[in-house]
């Protein structure tokens, strides 16, 4: 593989280097639809694909699906949240900012003993 060193553009200061491999017509076409299917333009989907394969996730994006399903919580957590406030219109908004702050407090072990509940085949208590 040819390494050519070029000076970092854009906003993705995070490249430095382009790498070139030759490959057959038919893995073009290959890497050309996966990288459609994607959203992704080829050369982003071939370094995605390098440092998945390595085990480094590309810390410059989120994929679209965890962009998606992160929005999604955060839009029913705040549906939530207003729902609550409003059927309970004496409620205090230090009360409302305790329930958040306990909820941010726990979410992560609470989301660990669920996972790890996944892999053991148990029903979490």
């Amino acid at each position: 593989m040819h390494t050519q060193s070029i000076a970092p553009v854009g906003s993705n200061d995070l490249q430095g280097t382009t790498l070139t491999t030759r490959l057959a017509a038919a893995e073009v076409r290959a890497v050309e639809a996966a990288a459609a299917a994607a959203g992704m333009t080829r050369s982003r989907w071939l370094r995605n694909a390098a440092l998945s394969y390595l085990g480094q996730p590309d810390p410059t994006r989120h994929s679209s699906i965890e962009s998606t399903v992160l929005a999604e919580i955060m839009g029913l957590r705040l549906v939530l949240l207003n729902l609550f406030a409003a059927a309970t219109p004496g409620l205090a908004l230090q009360t409302v900012h305790q329930i958040m702050n306990f909820a941010e407090s726990t979410k992560h072990a609470e989301a660990a003993k669920v996972l790890s509940c996944l892999t053991e085949d148990v029903v979490p208590k």
